[in-house]
């Protein structure tokens, strides 16, 4: 009877250890898969950040490089006006040295 007895507590202590083992695996199991999900998720948004800075820096590169070309058309504008004015005003006078 004692030995039944034993032999009967040792069973259900292993069946609760099989069973906490168990329990332990999948635990871990899902926590790996959330760990994984988590990670994936992760690098996914990054990616999408890399390229939404690629696509901001290619813009401000570009608006940079407009104004750029408008600056220099607006000076280059802005030196044929006052070569203009010169010339117009040594025109007129040698013409009024002339006269």
């Amino acid at each position: 009877m004692a030995e039944e007895l034993q032999s009967l507590i040792e069973r259900i202590q292993k069946d609760g250890v099989d069973k906490a083992e168990a329990e332990a695996k999948a635990r871990i199991k899902a926590a790996e898969e959330k760990a994984a999900a988590i990670v994936s998720k992760a690098e996914e948004e990054a990616e999408a950040k890399r390229k939404q800075a690629e696509q901001d820096a290619e813009s401000f590169r570009d608006r940079g490089e407009q104004a750029l070309r408008q600056a220099a058309r607006d000076l280059l504008l802005s030196v044929g006006q006052a070569l203009d004015a010169m010339l117009t005003e040594s025109v007129k006078t040698d013409v009024a040295e002339s006269l």
